[in-house]
């Protein structure tokens, strides 16, 4: 049959494997085969054929051949089922004609029509049934009942089927007694053996349904030891189930071919016997046997009327043979002495199979064996029972059975445990090696394996993550080279030179940037509106980190700068930059901003606030927050206007303006910094510049913050109007040791914005460092950790050429630490002490030092220029 189309091929596919289909075809050929071992391997073990009990002397036989051909139905589709079943009948038939059970087995099995028709064509009726029922998937009780009813069909089907075959095959119904009689068929042995044979089927057939919709659950989510587990077992199944009815056969052949010819050579014995002495009393010699051990032994004419026997229940003396075993009633005695002497004459001296009679001449359906030997008066027959000839069968068997079983179990355990061990426990190793590769730990490696196989794959594992870990560390460095020109190229768009306007006299102005990332979305900008006493200035800051917040933030600047300085006001120019924002802002992104222009000569502020953290207002020696809101963050939405706002300036007023990464640094305790402490901050710092205000509130941060993770970009601008620009910058720190970090990180901020060399800042650093620890020893002995003394840090920038002033500064009593700077060593620059170093450091490191006294204070400064 030719299929076209990938449809046909899976309903070809549904017909053959049916509910087994969504299973792995590894788990459905061994299921396939478990199957058929089991349906061939029940009838080798005589355990096809059944009996059960008995009804009126009549046997009740239960088909349990019929349980792995039902298993089978339902759980593969009707191809299989049916081929399944044709199995069945075709392992039957062999059994009855080569080993059957009994008389019944031999003579009902033994035509391929009571076989092969049966099984196959209950299983294919079971099959298709099984397909329709199940086909809708239902569930519960309603599924249990479907499967029960299919269940019973089929038992009952065939066990009509088998009652029918029978009774046809004795004659018809019209012999229905002989058949009775000769086969001991009737229908009440046909009904019980049907409704049990229901239950056993419906039993299995719930518990296979059961085991296959599992095994569909859990296709994927098996690991490899519980599959080895599951195929072993099958396996061994397999094996225990081949080696036991490959046991029992040999056993019952070799049982029954030394029996018969135990049987052949004691007749031939008895027949010398008779034909060398022709006086002999027959039943003198056959007397001496045993009918229970031995079997019943007797002599008969040639027309077969018995003349001696040492059984005179089943073979009396006088009796005719053909009468004894019930045959000369129904076919007539006749007819039955001629087919007896028909044999008898043939010459074949050999044993036979026959059916067995009862002690009360009652036919039953054992088989019994019959040997005859041809002598010069009649012939002596040797009649023995399968009880005889099978004696130790069953002994021979069980112990045959056990010692299979256990060295299947044996070797399956061993399997498990060499797999476990040799296998599962290295995929083990492997796959918790490659988890934490997966989780990102590039530094692990699969451990080193023994076995060729297994250290080509550590091997392979190692070698692609060494691979991909040096990939990735390019590639980071790449991206950190990137990122650091990014960073370069964004912090040369925005004023980095203070004083920014150092001959203007009418205000000063100082920001700061420190990004989280290498380049962040936060910005300043500060610029003199051409042709007018104004200046515009700006704090921003963009949503998002990195890249995309650093392009955004470029264009949002550029906007802004380009709309002010064309001379629109404020708020036309914040309406014009939004607009060009948000056209083709497909990423969503938007910018907060604080912008404004101040008139300088006249003080005036116009200002607006498009979703930004409001600033502070230092007036009359107050601070407070301007929390005026002119409209949405800018590339949100087009079109809405921004409301402008004005104040007035005074000379000594000042602005700090922000963005959030102030407010919500974060502390260890997972703390933000807040609007509180910053208000705190910045009225402790009223007289000083705005430089110095920037270096207090950046110190105030490391101080909370402890060093953790900086979250957000840190952004200021600190506007102060009426004063002139100043070119210096001063921290107050208490006299301890524990505050040298400020020193290094307020020293290192000026020199990174001046583009300095690295050895610069080690330089400065380790100078720095002993001065000021020599200011925290020496200035106040009399210091109490509530009253340390006060330490002044301030430098100066000269462009030509570039040269960095710092000057130390403190209240204390009058020493001179560069008497004794040559002796000083240099130690860890975040330590507070030098005592145990050994390396000099020369006062020469600097360009220049110099110490006074003036009036209660010490001043050292010293430069260094590159």
């Amino acid at each position: 049959m030719r299929f076209v189309g990938d449809e046909s091929k899976r309903s070809a596919s549904r017909l053959f494997w049916g509910r087994a289909e969504g299973l792995s075809l590894y788990t459905r050929i061994g299921g396939l085969v478990f199957v058929a071992v089991a349906i061939a391997s029940m009838s080798f073990c005589q355990l096809g054929f059944w009996p059960i009990g008995e009804i009126d002397n009549d046997p009740v036989y239960l088909i349990l051949l019929m349980v792995p051909v039902m298993m089978g139905s339902i759980a593969f589709g009707p191809i299989a089922g049916t081929l399944l079943g044709l199995l069945g009948g075709i392992v039957a038939y062999a059994h009855g004609v080569l080993l059957p059970l009994d008389f019944l087995e031999a003579y009902y099995f033994g035509t391929p029509l009571n076989t092969v028709g049966l099984f196959g064509f209950t299983s294919f009726v079971a099959s298709i049934l099984f397909n329709w029922a199940l086909k809708q998937d239902p569930q519960g009780g309603k599924r249990v009942v479907l499967i029960v009813a299919v269940s019973v069909v089929a038992s009952f089907l065939a066990s009509a089927l088998s009652f029918v075959n029978l009774v046809m095959l004795v004659g018809g119904f019209n012999l229905y007694t002989l058949a009775h009689w000769y086969l001991a068929v009737s229908v009440t042995t046909s009904m019980l053996q049907a409704i049990v044979s229901s239950v056993l089927i419906a039993l299995s057939c719930l518990v296979v349904d059961c085991i296959v919709r599992k095994m569909k659950e859990r296709t994927t989510d098996r690991g490899l030891f519980p599959v080895f587990c599951g195929s072993l077992v099958l396996v061994s199944a397999i094996v225990f189930m081949t080696a036991s009815a490959a046991i029992f056969s040999n056993i019952t052949i070799q049982e029954r071919d030394a029996a018969i010819e135990a049987m052949d050579s004691e007749l031939a014995y008895l027949q010398d016997q008779l034909d060398l002495q022709p006086d002999i009393n027959a039943q003198l010699l056959i007397g001496g046997y045993d009918k229970d051990a031995e079997g019943a032994v007797f002599t008969t004419n040639s027309r077969g009327v018995i003349m001696a026997s040492n059984d005179g229940k089943k073979f009396k003396v006088g009796t005719s043979f053909i009468a004894d075993i019930g045959l000369g009633e129904y076919l007539g005695e006749e007819t039955a002495i001629g087919a007896l002497l028909e044999y008898y004459s043939s010459g074949r001296e050999a044993v036979v199979v026959i059916q067995d009679t009862d002690d009360d001449l009652t036919a039953n359906v054992d088989q019994a064996f019959m040997g005859v030997r041809k002598y010069k008066d009649g012939y002596i027959a040797l009649h023995r029972t399968s009880d005889m000839i099978f004696a130790n069968r069953f002994d021979t068997m069980a112990s045959s059975t056990v010692l299979a079983l256990v060295l299947v179990t044996a070797i399956a355990l061993l399997a498990s445990a060499l797999v476990r061990r040799l296998i599962v426990r290295r995929i083990d190793e492997a796959n918790l090696s490659l988890a934490k590769i997966t989780a990102g730990n590039l530094d692990e490696r699969v451990p080193e394996q023994s076995t060729r196989e297994f250290a080509s794959l550590a091997d392979g594992i190692n070698t692609t993550v060494g691979a991909l870990s040096d990939m990735i560390d390019e590639v980071a460095r790449r991206n950190e080279q990137d990122l650091a020109t990014a960073k370069t190229i964004q912090e040369s768009s925005l004023p980095t030179e203070f004083p920014a306007f150092p001959d203007n006299d009418k205000f000063d102005i100082y920001a700061s940037m420190k990004t989280a990332k290498e380049v962040g979305g936060d910005f300043y900008d500060f610029f003199p509106i051409e042709n007018t006493t104004k200046i515009g200035f700006v704090m921003a800051d963009v949503s998002g980190k990195g890249i995309p917040a650093a392009l955004f933030m470029m264009a949002a600047r550029s906007q802004l700068r380009n709309f002010m300085e064309s001379g629109l006001p404020v708020n036309e120019a914040v309406d014009a930059a939004n607009h060009h924002l948000c056209v083709g802002n497909d990423a969503g992104m938007f910018v907060t901003c604080w912008v404004a222009e101040l008139d300088y000569e006249t003080g005036e502020v116009v200002y607006v606030n498009g979703g930004h953290n409001p600033p502070m207002l230092l007036h009359d020696g107050t601070w407070s927050w301007m929390k005026e809101v002119s409209g949405m963050p800018l590339g949100l939405f087009d079109g809405i206007p921004y409301d402008p706002y004005t104040m007035q300036l005074v000379p000594g007023d000042m602005i700090y303006t922000y963005t959030d990464g102030v407010t919500e640094a974060m502390s260890a305790a997972d703390e933000l910094f807040g609007e509180e402490r910053l208000e705190a901050v910045l009225g402790d710092s009223k007289g000083l510049n705005p430089r110095s205000i920037g270096v207090a509130v950046r110190r105030a941060l490391t101080d909370y913050t402890h060093d953790a993770e900086q979250s957000d970009d840190i952004t200021m601008l600190i506007l102060k109007y009426g004063v002139p620009p100043e070119s210096e910058a001063v921290m107050v720190l208490p006299a301890d040791g524990s505050q040298l970090v400020h020193v290094r990180n307020f020293i290192n901020a000026e020199l990174e914005r001046r583009k300095a060399p690295r050895h610069v800042y080690y330089e400065m650093d380790v100078f720095a460092e002993k001065l000021f620890v020599s200011a925290c020893r020496h200035a106040y002995p009399d210091a109490t950790p509530d009253d340390p003394g006060i330490v002044r840090i301030g430098f100066e920038y000269q462009p030509n050429p570039p040269t960095l002033m710092v000057t130390i500064a403190d209240d204390g009593i009058p020493y001179d630490p560069l008497a004794e700077i040559d002796a000083w060593v240099p130690g860890d620059i975040e330590g507070a002490s030098s005592d145990d170093q050994s390396i000099p450091v020369e006062s020469r490191i600097v360009d220049e030092a110099s110490y006074e006294r003036t009036g209660h204070s010490n001043i050292v400064s010293f430069s260094k220029g590159w």
